[in-house]
């Protein structure tokens, strides 16, 4: 069976509506896609994601802060009553290292924590937490959480990974080590927005 192709006059949009009022799907001239309505709750209805991978070692020491301007992304929700689901993975070396380390996911735009966790005494508030054992300057592991958050208020968010130990160097992207036993591996931040 052959393709079934409705071809609007030049210039024209394709349109699929329900009625005067209601879902519609269009196909514009200029190839870009709209849709009014929305779809079953558990869609991933929008998102974005970078995935670093360089060369250049970036490391993190002490207080938790932003682990590295290139892990930004910025996202416009789809609508304020969607969730966002945030997941963070990467590998990692701790050289000769049992220090605790944290990481969260951050909001800039709005100098926020999504879905922070509660107080709860002295205890640190934070999405990840992990020691490794101790070895040797090669104590590769890695780093991977996710978190789920009702969306933000409507606008554009920048969102960045945070990232702070108890106060030795962990290594990100590539290690000291320069053998064939070393490694370069990536870091992948991604957003998706699901219907609610």
């Amino acid at each position: 069976m052959g393709n079934l192709t409705f071809k609007p006059a030049s210039g024209g949009d394709l349109i699929l509506q329900n009625d005067d009022a209601g879902a519609k799907i269009q196909l514009n001239n200029d190839d870009s896609i709209g849709i009014t309505g929305s779809l079953p709750a558990g869609y991933i209805v929008g998102g974005v994601s970078v995935c670093v991978t360089q060369a250049t070692q970036v490391t993190s020491s002490g207080a938790i802060s932003e682990l590295d301007t290139d892990l930004r992304l910025t996202y416009t929700v789809k609508s304020t009553s969607n969730i966002l689901i945030f997941e963070f993975y990467a590998w990692i070396c701790s050289p000769d290292s049992d220090n605790i380390m944290w990481s969260n996911f951050y909001n800039v735009t709005d100098t926020a924590v999504p879905n922070y966790p509660p107080v709860s005494g002295d205890r640190k508030r934070t999405h990840f937490a992990q020691r490794v054992s101790k070895v040797d300057a090669n104590d590769f592991n890695k780093v991977h959480y996710l978190v789920i958050d009702d969306a933000p208020p409507s606008g554009e968010k920048v969102y960045t990974i945070h990232f702070g130990t108890e106060g030795s160097a962990v290594e990100f992207y590539s290690s000291t080590l320069s053998t064939g036993t070393g490694v370069v591996a990536p870091a992948t931040f991604t957003i998706k927005e699901v219907q609610a």
